[in-house]
């Protein structure tokens, strides 16, 4: 058997999902998860929290580190703003069209601070993207017959890419797809690898992925579902896949339809789709209608077996969580109107100049001193690099010496020196010019957000 759980938490997410609010429990979803990305990004931004770190090549920028700001890799990070964005943008509604752009307009700004830190272009590209339909349909009443014909097309492609393209794909065309798309050519290439060491089973296996191989996992998560879940979940999920979105289009459901397909186009890159990331809220839409058809069937069956919508309402009710968080209190009578509005400016203002007055005094630092080698395998890409182990003393004087210290936890864990200097301090080394230039700017950076953060706070509060 396969060993992954998050099918089985995704299935008991559907069964749970039974007169539930979806906008109460997206909106509870919202609130936590932003308070928690909030506080982990901030700690591990300020090395108060330790975080995954490794170099790599980004356009624009050259090799500097990805980091994930707390979570398990970069890409978690990016792909939790994705979600939390979703969320907010699914409470915004469509009613309101300017409260739809203003949202939109915080929504992207702030995708700019995942952003540098991750260096996910994927995760970035699918934040535009869903921004920019949602308010392209803002002034849609309905969906097209050419926009229907293209969901009809596009569902099969999704599946191609992510299975059928690496199956009949050979050397040559990886290369070219790389050529063109790194993103989607690195995946085929994982996949490929798994498709040549793993069969097709009918409930499942455990990945075989022998020790020399570079690959960690599967990144494309319908090719995931086939090899690691099997047959049988594969073809269920699909068949739940293809119901909710004929349900959604029959409907004129632009909204849900609009996260269905970013969750299908985020799983081509990210195997979070079905496991224990928790992060796939289509399901939350496949619950509710998995229910819609119990109703419907149930309502010919007599007594016992009958859908009683009214006590799963009422019990809804009981146990529901009171809200008045999410309303606007004044908890600060003697600050109000136009005050409250200049002083949240002068929140901003003041995280300004201090982020910029950060980054101009704060001296550059001639090496970075990290406990990951570049990428997630140093030795295989990076024969002449060393590590070497630090006290705490040493790490002190490094930092007092202007140079940036991440990710240290004692003196037996291996660091790794990446210098910006033309030559190395020790042996050994790694040179990377821009890496230590980014991580001042992602500082000041972080200084200047968390004053944006604090200003939206007390301008909620008030």
């Amino acid at each position: 058997m396969s060993g992954e759980k998050g099918i089985l938490l995704y299935f008991a997410l559907m069964m749970g999902m039974k007169g539930i609010n979806i906008r109460r429990l997206f909106k509870w979803g919202a609130f936590t998860g932003a308070c928690g990305m909030a506080i982990r990004s901030f700690l591990a931004a300020f090395g108060l929290l330790e975080d995954v770190a490794y170099i790599q090549y980004r356009r624009g920028f050259g090799e500097v580190f990805r980091r994930s700001l707390g979570g398990s890799h970069p890409n978690v990070l990016s792909s939790s703003y994705t979600i939390l964005s979703i969320m907010v943008m699914y409470l915004v509604g469509r009613d309101d069209k300017r409260r739809v752009w203003k949202s939109s307009a915080w929504i992207l700004f702030f995708a700019l601070y995942p952003f540098i830190y991750s260096g996910s272009q994927t995760g970035i590209l699918v934040i535009v993207g869903f921004i920019c339909l949602n308010l392209f349909y803002l002034y849609r009443n309905k969906i097209g017959l050419p926009e229907k014909i293209v969901l009809v097309i596009l569902f099969p492609i999704l599946w191609f890419l992510s299975i059928i393209g690496p199956m009949i794909a050979t050397d040559e065309t990886v290369a070219l797809v790389r050529k063109y798309d790194d993103t989607l050519g690195s995946r085929w290439e994982i996949a490929r690898y798994y498709l040549y060491n793993n069969g097709f089973t009918l409930f499942g296996q455990r990945l075989s992925n022998p020790e020399s191989s570079p690959y960690v996992s599967v990144d494309m998560s319908q090719l995931y579902l086939l090899l690691q879940l099997g047959l049988v979940a594969f073809v269920v999920v699909t068949i739940l896949w293809f119901v909710l979105i004929c349900d959604e289009v029959k409907n004129n459901n632009i909204g849900e339809l609009l996260i269905t397909f970013t969750m299908l186009i985020m799983g081509i890159t990210d195997p979070f789709l079905y496991n224990l990331g928790f992060k796939n809220l289509a399901f939350v839409f496949m619950g509710r209608k998995l229910w819609e058809i119990i109703e419907k069937k149930s309502c010919r069956v007599p007594g016992a077996l009958a859908f009683r919508r009214g006590d799963t309402l009422a019990l809804q009710k009981k146990l529901s969580i009171p809200t008045s968080i999410f309303r606007k209190k004044r908890i600060f009578c003697n600050i109000q109107g136009k005050n409250a509005k200049l002083v949240s400016i002068a929140i901003v203002l003041f995280s300004f100049v201090t982020s910029v007055m950060v980054y101009v005094e704060r001296p550059d630092a001639r090496y970075i001193l990290a406990d990951h080698g570049p990428g997630e395998h140093a030795v295989e890409q990076y024969e002449d690099l060393i590590a070497g182990t630090y006290t705490e003393q040493e790490i002190d004087n490094i930092e007092k010496q202007g140079n940036i210290v991440l990710n240290y936890t004692d003196e037996n864990e291996p660091m790794y020196i990446y210098y910006t200097s033309e030559e190395s301090p020790v042996r050994g080394g790694y040179y990377a010019p821009n890496a230590a230039k980014v991580e001042k700017a992602r500082f000041s950076a972080s200084i200047f957000f968390l004053g944006i953060v604090v200003a939206l706070l007390f301008r909620r509060l008030l």
